[in-house]
């Protein structure tokens, strides 16, 4: 099995269908060390919008590969009075729109204080997306959205997020060669 190793997002965005609170400077979030996505989560048992990361470069995965596996990671942290910020949601995108398969499974951790990698998913866990295909990962609006909550009883909390690759786990096709014959 192969893996394409952890691939940035082309486009952030965020999905207002949960939380109350949106997102400023988003495309911090495209990749490491590039600053972060911020969201001020201003009352308790509150969330913000899913942030959503998209339109990754599978290309690699060779035509006809079997996906294994796929893995989301989400590095953030949160600041604020004292409550903490967790995961409430973490899900997939499919072709562009928020689907009911999530990876979050009991990761409901309080996320920390200083920015840390929070990774779902594995080499062979499809988030429950049973027949999971090429064209599903190669299709522009795959990725994954995750919306975070604070559970606490203060307010002002901000949640930060600096980044959010996935990996894709595969079994390339049997068969074919990449040796080069000399044309005699």
């Amino acid at each position: 099995m192969a893996d394409t190793g952890w691939v940035d997002p082309g486009t952030m965005g965020e999905n207002s269908s949960v939380g109350s609170y949106g997102w400023t400077s988003l495309n911090n979030a495209k990749a490491l060390g590039g600053g972060t996505a911020e969201s001020e989560i201003e009352d308790a048992r509150e969330g913000c919008y899913y942030i959503v990361a998209t339109n990754y470069d599978f290309s690699s995965i060779p035509a006809g590969s079997t996906i294994n596996g796929i893995e989301a990671r989400c590095r953030c942290s949160e600041s604020g009075s004292g409550s903490d910020i967790i995961f409430n949601e973490w899900k997939m995108y499919v072709a562009g729109s928020l689907s009911a398969y999530s990876g979050l499974g009991g990761l409901h951790d309080d996320i920390t204080n200083v920015l840390f990698d929070y990774d779902i998913g594995g080499a062979l866990n499809d988030w429950g997306f049973s027949a999971v295909a090429l064209s599903d990962v190669q299709h522009s609006g795959f990725g994954h959205a995750v919306e975070l909550l604070d559970d606490g009883a203060g307010s002002g909390d901000i949640a930060y997020v600096d980044h959010m690759p996935m990996k894709i786990h595969y079994t390339a096709p049997a068969g074919g060669s990449n040796l080069i014959w000399p044309i005699t």
